[in-house]
């Protein structure tokens, strides 16, 4: 049986070390934790503490950390108010950050709504495919190609494709080992054989150990 009270207090004693935190950003990734630790039991203190992370993630100046930090409640808010999430994600200038918020919020409401997660999904991967900085690139393709997977495989294809052009056109040879690691996890879920290939051909050996393990690891266990 939960002990409300007690509950209660520890929430407010976790909420009071997270605001004595001087980056908001982090301050903003504990409230949220709290509140989903709190919201079982208190939905409504949950709510009340999201409210609080939210009106500190938007006076954020820096607009990077503005977008993880609007990221964070967007996931938060996902499951209960999937309107709410999909403005706060949409709201989201930085394009990493709003590649996340957008591919978490569609990993939260996909289940109920698969259309507007596929929607999301598809916006997602149009900001990726924007000319950014080449790893930055990869990473958001591979996020997007990773979230897209179970729904739309071709089109997963077609972005690691992308992901895997782009990477190989890196001049910096440890940047580009690193940026194929990536693309060759991202690989494994779908394409063991694909991904094993890109993993051999990285030529620098810590990525490459990085980037062969998870599909040596998934063959072992048969997947």
């Amino acid at each position: 049986m939960i002990d409300r009270p007690r509950a209660a207090r520890l929430v407010d004693e976790a909420a009071m070390i997270a605001r004595k935190l001087k980056d908001e950003l982090t301050q903003v990734e504990l409230l949220v934790m709290i509140a989903e630790a709190a919201s079982a039991g208190d939905p409504g203190r949950a709510s009340e503490l999201v409210g609080e992370a939210e009106a500190i993630a938007r006076a954020i100046l820096d607009e990077s950390s503005k977008g993880w930090a609007l990221a964070a409640i967007a996931e938060a808010v996902a499951r209960n108010e999937p309107n709410r999430s999909v403005g706060i994600a949409r709201g989201v200038t930085d394009a990493p950050a709003k590649i996340s918020a957008l591919v978490k919020v569609a990993a939260v409401i996909g289940a109920h709504h698969p259309g507007r997660a596929s929607k999301l999904l598809g916006e997602a991967a149009a900001i990726a495919q924007e000319s950014i900085e080449e790893s930055a690139h990869v990473q958001a393709l591979t996020t997007v190609a990773t979230a897209m997977a179970a729904s739309d495989a071709e089109r997963a294809s077609t972005l690691l494709g992308t992901a895997e052009t782009i990477a190989r056109a890196i001049a910096d040879p440890s940047a580009k080992a690193s940026a194929l690691a990536e693309v060759a996890q991202a690989a494994a879920a779908s394409d063991l054989d694909r991904a094993e290939a890109i993993a051999y051909s990285i030529t620098d050996p810590r990525p490459h150990a990085w980037g062969t393990a998870s599909p040596t690891a998934r063959r072992r266990r048969g997947r």
